[in-house]
């Protein structure tokens, strides 16, 4: 009887044993889907499968980069998106990355582009593959996304990232996260993104604009001025600004013509636009 339940203590911890180098050995080849910070997956990361705590990233540290423009994305065009991570001395790396809005919905689509990249998650998450796990010290992956829809809004990519010390186990390894928020750009011509447009405040100065609007979140302020064809004519950054009523000064680049022109405010994911006549 003694004999026999030692059989079976043996074989638990056999399976227990496989079962977890299973893990350990199945992540070089990419992660599961909904680990990267994402809303979807109520912000898990790499810490699921590996030990520790996830830290925000500085950009030293890990970022995610793209091709597309300062004003902010063109709805269908495709773009690169690049995720590098760095950590000295290190040799194994992975990442996931996810764009996503706010209530945790896939916006876009994720484009393959190598054997360094696979798609997981029904396409929803990007992440490494076993060809694409190692590096001297840093790692970077590409892949593409197409834009959505006009009128989808601000877009963030979800991003984690993983350092790991090689030592066969879930210890010891670092793990980053970071996301990279782009806006839709206005559009060209008289068209104008249309949503948002009434929860703007304007009051034109002459040579400032006094610009007032309800913040949904704390963050840094931009303010970007537009001109019918689409070109940006003025622009300023301004400070991390509290949640709730935001006023702001913008200081009109000089040698501007009296004419129709577009003010987007974007302060954090919310994006606000909105077109008047400016005399100056």
């Amino acid at each position: 009887m003694k004999k026999n339940l030692l059989i079976l203590i043996s074989a638990c911890l056999v399976i227990a044993l496989s079962a977890t180098t299973l893990s350990v050995t199945s992540n070089p080849t990419g992660a599961i889907a909904g680990v990267a910070n994402d809303p979807s997956s109520g912000s898990a990361t790499c810490t699921s499968c590996h030990g520790g705590t996830a830290t925000n990233a500085t950009a030293a540290q890990a970022s995610i980069t793209s091709t597309i423009p300062v004003a902010g994305y063109i709805p269908g065009t495709t773009y690169t998106i690049t995720g590098t991570v760095n950590y000295t001395g290190r040799s194994t790396f992975g990442f996931e990355v996810s764009p996503q809005n706010a209530a945790g919905t896939k916006l876009g689509t994720l484009i393959n582009t190598g054997s360094q990249t696979q798609l997981v998650g029904s396409s929803k998450y990007v992440t490494h593959t076993l060809a694409g796990n190692s590096g001297s010290s840093t790692k970077s992956w590409t892949f593409n996304w197409t834009a959505p829809l006009a009128g989808t809004g601000a877009v963030t990519f979800y991003g984690a990232f993983m350092a790991a010390n090689g030592n066969g186990s879930s210890s010891g390894d670092i793990v980053y996260k970071t996301s990279y928020t782009v806006a839709e750009a206005v559009a060209s011509g008289v068209n104008e993104v249309k949503a948002n447009t009434n929860a703007l405040t304007v009051i034109n100065l002459k040579n400032a604009l006094q610009i007032s609007y309800t913040a949904q979140s704390v963050a840094t302020a931009n303010v970007e001025l537009y001109n019918l064809n689409g070109t940006i004519v003025s622009s300023s950054s301004f400070e991390q600004q509290n949640a709730g009523n935001v006023e702001l000064n913008f200081d009109v680049k000089e040698g501007l013509n009296t004419g129709i022109y577009i003010v987007k405010v974007q302060q954090g994911t919310q994006v606000l636009t909105k077109k008047l006549a400016l005399v100056f």
